[in-house]
C-alpha cells in the first residue's frame, strides 16, 4: 500500500491545534486516515504528547471504532519497528488496548455501569433488543389505555382526544399517536420537562398567533424569505441594466415584486395578520409575450428564479392562509385533548420504564437519557460527576 500523502487541507486538519476542527468530506476521501494521523501526531510528540487513554473518541458504528483502533495500533507498530527503543511509543502501544474508542452508546453504557447506584439501576443491566422492546411497549400501552378508559373523568380532555385523534372502530390510531409522540420526545434530554413546557404553552392566552412559538417560527421564515427573494430580484434587476430591451420588459414586473417582498420582511415583525396580508399582496410577475432574443441566457435565468420564488411563496401562503383570530380559536379548542395526549404519553413512558427496570433492561434512548442525567443538571450545567469524568480526558 502506498504511503499516505496528505493534501494541504488534510494536513491542516492533522496539524491544527488549540481550536475545534470540523472535517467535512465524502465517503472514501480519507477522513479516518486523517483522524488516525491527527491522533498519532498528538500521542507521539516527545515534548507535548498526550497519552492515548486521555482521548475520548466517538464513532457512529462499532465497525468504525474497530477500524480506527486497528489503524492506530498498526501505525504504532510500524513506528516501533523503526524505533524499537522508543519508550513513549511502547507506552502508547500498550495503552491502545484500553483506549476510549467506541460509539456514543458504548460510552454511555460504561458510564452507567460505573454509576448505576446513582440511578438505582442493576449493575448487570442488559440492552433491550428492538423486537422485545416492541412487545413491552405494546403491553405497557394497552395497560395504560385501559386505565384511562376506565376513569376518563380523572383525565381532563381525554374523551375529546379519544373521539378525535383516536376515532375509529378501536383505539389503534390513538395508540399509534402515543408511540409516535413518545419516539419524538426521546430526542429531548428531559422529555418530561419538554412535555410540561408544551402543556403550559397550550394553556397560554395569546393575543396574536405570531406570539406563539410556532407563529414566531413561521414569521421568522416569512421575514427570511422576503429578504432573500428581494435580494435575488435586485440582482436580476442589476443584470438587466446592460440590456435595454429586456430591461424595459422585465423591470416593471420585477421591481414591484422586489418591493413587495421587502414589505413582507418588514410586516413579519408586525404580527400575523399584517404578514399574511403582505404575503397575499405580492404580485406574481407574468412574462407572457416576452421577446428574449437580445439575451436569452439572462431571460432564462430570470424565468427560473421567478418560478422558484413563486413556489416558495405558494408554500408560505398555504401556512399563512388563516387569520390570527381563527388560529387562536383552533388552538384553544385543541389545547385540552393535546394536553391529555402529552399526559397520556408520559404515563405510558412511566409504565414502560417501570417494566424495563424490573427486568434490568435499558433501551438505547435510556442509555442517552440516563447518561445525560448523570452528567448534567436540569438547566444543562455540568454535575460534579461530569467534572470528574471530564478530568480523565484532555
Amino acid at each position: 500500500m502506498p504511503e499516505f500523502q496528505a493534501t494541504p487541507s488534510q494536513a491542516a486538519a492533522i496539524q491544527s491545534r488549540g481550536a475545534a476542527v470540523l472535517v467535512s468530506a465524502g465517503a472514501g476521501s480519507g477522513k479516518t486516515q486523517v483522524l488516525t494521523r491527527r491522533l498519532l501526531a498528538r500521542i507521539c510528540d516527545e515534548n507535548e504528547g498526550v497519552d492515548l487513554d486521555r482521548f475520548l473518541i466517538s464513532t457512529f458504528t462499532r465497525a468504525a471504532a474497530g477500524e480506527l483502533k486497528s489503524r492506530i495500533a498498526e501505525e504504532l507498530d510500524k513506528a516501533l519497528a523503526a524505533d524499537p527503543g522508543n519508550r513513549r511509543l511502547r507506552r502508547q502501544s500498550a495503552l491502545c488496548r484500553k483506549a476510549q474508542i467506541g460509539t456514543i452508546h458504548s460510552f454511555c453504557t460504561t458510564l452507567l455501569r460505573e454509576n448505576c447506584q446513582a440511578l438505582s439501576l442493576s449493575p448487570d443491566f442488559k440492552i433491550l433488543d428492538e423486537e422485545r422492546a416492541g412487545h413491552m411497549k405494546a403491553a405497557a400501552l394497552q395497560q395504560c389505555l385501559e386505565t384511562w378508559y376506565e376513569q376518563p373523568e380523572t383525565h381532563s380532555g381525554f374523551l375529546q382526544l379519544a373521539d378525535t385523534a383516536g376515532a375509529g372502530r378501536d383505539d389503534r390510531r390513538l395508540g399509534e399517536l402515543v408511540l409516535l409522540l413518545h419516539g419524538k420526545m426521546q430526542s429531548h434530554a428531559r422529555p418530561e420537562l419538554w412535555a410540561a413546557e408544551q402543556a403550559a404553552l397550550l394553556q397560554t392566552d395569546w393575543s396574536d398567533a405570531g406570539e406563539t412559538p410556532w407563529g414566531k417560527e413561521i414569521l421568522s421564515w416569512a421575514a427570511a424569505l422576503g429578504r432573500y427573494w428581494s435580494g435575488e430580484l435586485d440582482k436580476l434587476l442589476a443584470a438587466l441594466q446592460s440590456t435595454q430591451k429586456l430591461r424595459g420588459f422585465y423591470e416593471p414586473r420585477l421591481g414591484p415584486c422586489a418591493d413587495a417582498l421587502r414589505e413582507l420582511a418588514r410586516c413579519a415583525a408586525l404580527g400575523w395578520d399584517r404578514a399574511a396580508a403582505s404575503c397575499r399582496a405580492i404580485p406574481r410577475p407574468n412574462f407572457q409575450g416576452a421577446r428574449n432574443a437580445e439575451a436569452p441566457a439572462l431571460a432564462a435565468r430570470i424565468k427560473t428564479r421567478r418560478d422558484a420564488m413563486q413556489k416558495a411563496l405558494e408554500k408560505l401562503g398555504q401556512v399563512l392562509c388563516d387569520d390570527s383570530r381563527t388560529l387562536l380559536a383552533d388552538l384553544r379548542q385543541v389545547a385540552g385533548p393535546m394536553s391529555a395526549l402529552l399526559a397520556l404519553t408520559l404515563d405510558f413512558d412511566a409504565r414502560y420504564a417501570a417494566d424495563k427496570r424490573r427486568a434490568a433492561l435499558v433501551d438505547y434512548a435510556d442509555l442517552e437519557h440516563m447518561a445525560a442525567r448523570l452528567l448534567t443538571e436540569a438547566d444543562g450545567s455540568p454535575t460534579a460527576l461530569a467534572r470528574q469524568v471530564s478530568a480523565r480526558y484532555d
